[in-house]
């Protein structure tokens, strides 16, 4: 995982492993009147997909999804908690994890495939792909998984939602 300017100045390698680091997503922890600046990314340096968080200055590296399935396309938000994609249970579900790696939980629980999870920016709800309704489609449902509901219901591929 690279940093530079939006000049392309100033490139830095962060991750600086030879595996494959990738899917990195940048977000800040609100503490107090500090704001802790993290990446959250995606690395199969332990022989698998896994969910990785380092400081925004390529420090801290951790493993915290620690699980033998595939975890990748992570997002973190202000309060610490990541949500990704996750094939534990035998098909792709969302699920939340805190920054320190603590309190995995599944929050689609769905036979159907859901993916491409993102917060919204006051971290009270998770838009995500699924193809639950026979098509791929987004869903919107509180930051907690209650009360999905299809958002685009439309019969076309709606897929990579992204809040504003």
């Amino acid at each position: 995982i690279y940093m530079m300017r939006n000049d392309g100045s100033d490139v830095q390698n962060l991750t600086n492993n030879p595996d494959n680091d990738s899917q990195p997503s940048w977000f800040s922890v609100s503490r107090f009147v500090t704001n802790d600046e993290w990446i959250a990314f995606t690395s199969d340096r332990d022989g698998n997909q896994e969910i990785y968080t380092m400081r925004s200055d390529g420090s801290e590296q951790i493993n915290v999804s620690l699980n033998p399935s595939g975890d990748n396309m992570p997002k973190g938000n202000r309060e610490g908690r990541i949500v990704f994609n996750s094939n534990r249970d035998g098909n792709l579900e969302v699920y939340v994890i805190n920054l320190d790696g603590t309190g995995a939980a599944n929050l689609t629980n769905s036979s159907s495939d859901d993916l491409e999870p993102t917060w919204s920016s006051d971290g009270q709800w998770i838009a995500f792909s699924t193809n639950r309704s026979g098509n791929w489609d987004i869903f919107v449902m509180q930051s907690n998984g209650a009360d999905p509901y299809n958002f685009s219901n439309n019969p076309a591929q709606d897929r990579f939602p992204a809040w504003k």
